[in-house]
C-alpha cells in the first residue's frame, strides 16, 4: 500500500467516526480543521468537494478511488470540516518545541506509523469494498488501486518473462514462488552502482561472455578466457575464474559482506550462511550442516532448492526477511528501516550486485586492455586475427577482387598498413565486399555461369594495387541555363534593320516583341 492511499483511509476513518457521532447523538458539530502532509490527497479532496459535475466513469480510474469517493461524500456531509496540508518532517529541521501544533500532531503521526510499518508483516489482503465502489481490478489476490492500464500491461509481461526464467533455470514452481520478488524488484529499481543494460544481462544470463559472442564469429571472438586457460568462458567462469587477480573480488565481497550486515544489526546466523552460501557457489565448498542452527534448517533446504547462484542473483527465499525480524524482536533490538524487511534485504542484493559489476570490468580489461598502449596493442592482435582469416578466402573470391582487395600476401598487408586504425579501416570498408564476391560467385557456380576472367586469360601485368579508390571528376552535363542564348536564336535569323527588341524568356516559351504589330513565338527545341 502506498502513502496516498494509506493517508486516505486515515481520512476516511475519520470522517465517518465523526458522521456516525453526529447521527447517533444527534449532535451539531463545531468546525473542525483536519491537517495531512499529503498534498495531493488534499487538493484532490477539496476539488472534488467542490465539483458541481457528476462523475465521469473515467473518474474510478484515479489512483484509489474507492477510498477517495468515500472521502469526498462523507466530507459534503460534513461541511463544518475542512483539510489543510501541513508540510512533514519538520522536526528535521527545527526543534520540535518550537513547532506549531498541526506539525507537532504530524509528527507524532509519522513515529507511530512507522512503527507499525516495521512491526507488520507486511502482508497485503483485498481491499474491502467500500460504499460507493461497484467493483475493484484484483490480480493474484491483491487489490490494484492505481495505474490500472500499467499494471495490467506489466502482469501480462510478467506471466511470460516468470515462464522464461523457471525454464531457464530448471526451477520447480514451489521455489518459484517462495523467492522475494519484492526483494527482488527492489533491489533492480535501487541499483545505482552500474549501468542498467549489465543488470538486465547479468540477471538472466547474457552478458557477452566468450562462449555466447563466440557464436557470431569464432575468430572474431574467441570463447577462451582472457585470464586462464579455460577454452569456453561461460556465465560461471566470469565469476568463478582461477586466475589471481580474478579471485581477489571474492575476499573483497566476503569482508564487505561482513561489514554492512554486522552494521545493520543481521542474524550471526544468517550472516554465517550468506557467507557459506556464496562460498558453496563460487568455490565449490560444501556448507557446514552441523554448524546451521536448527531454527534456520528450512531456509537452508529452501534456498537450496530455488538455487545459490539463484542467491547471487537476488532471488532470495522469503525466510531471509522472517528470520532477521524475529532476530530483532528476540534481542529486543530497535527495529529500523535498514536492518529489517526490504531495505535490509536489498540493501545487501545490491553490494552484491555492485561487486560483480566491479569483476566484469576487471575481465573486461583482461579482453580489452588496462592502459591505452595495451588497449591498441590487443586491437591490433585482434585485426590481424580477423584479416589472416579473410586471407584465407582468397582463393574463393574472383581473379579481379584478388587483384582489387588483396595484397600479394597477407605479410604484405601487415608491412604496408602496420597499424591498427588501417587495419580496421581496410576491414571496414573491403570485408562486406568479399563476403559478397565470394556469395556472388557461389551463386553463379549453381547456375553454371563463369566469370569473365575464367573465359578470357589477360595479357597485360595488372596494376598494383591502391586501396585508396581513384575518383574522376564529374563532367558538368550542360542545361539549359548553362547554354549560350545563340544556341536557340543564331545570329543568322536576325536581319536589319534591327528592331528595337523586348525579350521575356520562360522556362517552357521565348516571346520576342517588336515595335511592329507582329508577335513571334518561338518554342524552345
Amino acid at each position: 500500500m502506498d502513502s496516498y492511499r494509506a493517508e486516505a483511509y486515515g481520512k476516511c476513518s475519520i470522517l465517518q467516526f465523526l458522521f456516525l457521532l453526529r447521527e447517533y447523538y444527534d449532535l451539531t458539530l463545531a468546525p473542525m480543521q483536519v491537517y495531512c502532509d499529503n498534498e495531493a490527497l488534499v487538493e484532490n479532496v477539496n476539488n472534488a468537494r467542490e465539483q458541481s459535475r457528476p462523475q465521469f466513469p473515467n473518474d474510478a480510474l484515479k489512483a484509489s478511488w474507492d477510498v477517495l469517493q468515500a472521502v469526498v461524500r462523507l466530507a459534503k456531509l460534513l461541511p463544518q470540516i475542512t483539510f489543510h496540508h501541513i508540510r512533514g518532517h519538520q522536526d528535521t529541521q527545527i526543534p520540535l518545541d518550537k513547532l506549531s501544533r498541526p506539525a507537532k500532531l504530524n509528527v507524532q503521526a509519522d513515529k507511530l506509523a512507522g512503527s507499525y510499518h516495521r512491526l507488520s508483516s507486511h502482508k497485503t489482503i483485498q481491499a474491502p469494498m467500500i460504499d460507493g465502489t461497484n467493483c475493484h481490478l484484483i490480480y493474484d489476490g491483491q487489490t490494484v488501486a492505481s495505474k490500472h492500464r500499467k499494471n495490467i500491461r506489466d502482469h501480462r509481461r510478467t506471466k511470460e518473462l516468470k515462464t522464461y526464467i523457471k525454464q531457464k533455470t530448471g526451477m520447480s514452481e514451489a521455489a518459484f514462488a517462495d523467492i522475494d520478488w519484492q526483494s527482488h524488484e527492489r533491489s533492480v529499481n535501487t541499483f545505482k552502482d552500474g549501468p542498467h543494460v549489465f543488470l538486465v544481462k547479468f540477471l538472466h544470463g547474457w552478458l557477452p561472455v566468450g562462449k555466447l559472442v563466440s557464436r557470431y564469429n569464432p575468430i572474431k571472438y574467441p570463447s577462451a578466457c582472457p585470464s586462464c586457460d579455460e577454452p569456453v568462458e561461460d556465465s560461471k567462469h566470469f565469476l568463478t575464474c582461477p586466475n589471481p587477480e580474478r579471485r581477489k573480488w571474492h575476499a573483497t565481497l566476503t569482508t564487505s559482506l561482513r561489514h554492512r550486515c554486522e552494521s545493520v544489526d543481521t542474524d550471526p546466523a544468517l550472516l554465517d550462511l550468506l557467507l557459506w552460501g556464496l562460498n558453496h557457489w563460487l568455490q565449490s565448498a560444501p556448507i557446514p550442516a552441523h554448524r546451521v542452527p536448527e531454527r534456520i534448517s528450512h531456509l537452508v533446504h529452501s534456498q537450496t532448492t530455488i538455487g545459490w547462484d539463484n542467491f547471487l542473483l537476488g532471488r532470495w527465499s522469503k525466510h531471509w526477511t522472517t528470520l532477521q525480524l524475529q532476530y530483532l524482536q528476540r534481542n529486543h533490538i530497535e527495529v529500523k528501516n535498514k536492518n529489517h524487511g526490504l531495505s535490509w534485504s536489498s540493501n545487501i542484493i545490491r553490494l552484491m550486485w555492485d561487486h560483480c559489476y566491479k569483476e566484469w570490468r576487471t575481465r573486461n580489461k583482461a579482453r580489452h586492455g588496462k592502459d591505452a598502449e595495451d588497449k591498441a596493442q590487443r586491437r591490433l592482435e585482434k585485426s590481424h586475427r580477423n584479416i589472416r582469416d579473410l586471407y584465407k578466402l582468397k582463393p574463393k573470391c574472383s581473379l579481379q577482387a584478388q587483384r582489387h582487395y588483396f595484397y600479394p600476401t597477407v605479410e604484405d598487408h601487415f608491412r604496408t598498413d602496420p597499424d591498427a586504425n588501417s587495419l580496421e579501416n581496410w576491414l571496414e570498408t573491403y570485408e562486406p565486399m568479399i563476403k559478397q564476391n565470394i556469395r556472388h560467385r557461389r551463386t553463379n557456380s549453381d547456375r553454371r555461369l563463369r566469370q569473365i576472367d575464367e573465359v578470357f586469360q589477360l595479357t597485360r601485368t595488372a596494376p598494383p594495387h591502391n586501396p585508396t579508390p581513384t575518383t574522376v571528376p564529374r563532367q558538368r552535363t550542360p542545361t539549359l541555363t548553362t547554354r549560350p542564348i545563340t544556341t536557340y536564336f543564331p545570329p543568322n535569323r536576325i536581319t536589319s534593320p534591327t528592331p528595337t527588341l523586348e525579350t521575356t524568356t520562360t522556362t517552357a516559351r521565348t516571346t520576342i516583341t517588336s515595335n511592329n504589330p507582329t508577335t513571334i513565338s518561338t518554342r524552345l527545341p
